[in-house]
């Protein structure tokens, strides 16, 4: 571990900064949890959906679906009141987690910022569902990664 982090040009953390990191991302999930429970009871969405939109899981797109992707990203403040994308506000919000796929979370922005839509309802979504898109596609290449390697 040691020569990984040397590697990094990055000293081992301390039990303070990890407790520090998990009360962050303790801290982050929460926020999240509530924008996603505001969002829900402002908008009337069933748990079931909201809960499978929040974890990054396909829905339909129908328009109060839609509509639910907009109102989290505005709460977390990834897309502005016209919707407008803003890539460097996503960037920052990566939840803690996910930390370690920073890369890739950027490599996603990248990718997904130019989604249009015809309304911000519509390009939310469309933004939400490319995140979507890539997620599966990067499961999909780690899972066929181990198969292959406990096959040798």
């Amino acid at each position: 571990m040691a020569k990984h982090l040397l590697q990094q040009n990055r000293q081992p953390r301390t039990s303070d900064q990890k407790a520090q990191t998990r009360i962050a991302s303790r801290c982050q999930i929460v926020e999240y949890l509530k924008a996603g429970h505001k969002c829900q009871k402002e908008l009337g969405i069933e748990k079931r959906t909201a809960d499978r939109i929040v974890k990054g899981n396909p829905v339909q797109p129908t328009e109060e679906n839609q509509c639910y992707v907009k109102c989290l990203y505005q709460t977390f403040g990834i897309i502005d009141e016209e919707g407008d994308f803003l890539p460097d506000v996503a960037r920052l919000k990566v939840p803690k987690p996910l930390g370690r796929f920073k890369d890739l979370a950027n490599d996603w922005v990248d990718e997904c910022q130019y989604e249009e839509g015809e309304d911000m309802c519509e390009k939310a979504y469309n933004i939400w569902h490319c995140f979507v898109r890539l997620k599966t596609k990067n499961q999909q290449e780690i899972i066929k990664k181990l198969t292959n390697s406990h096959l040798l």
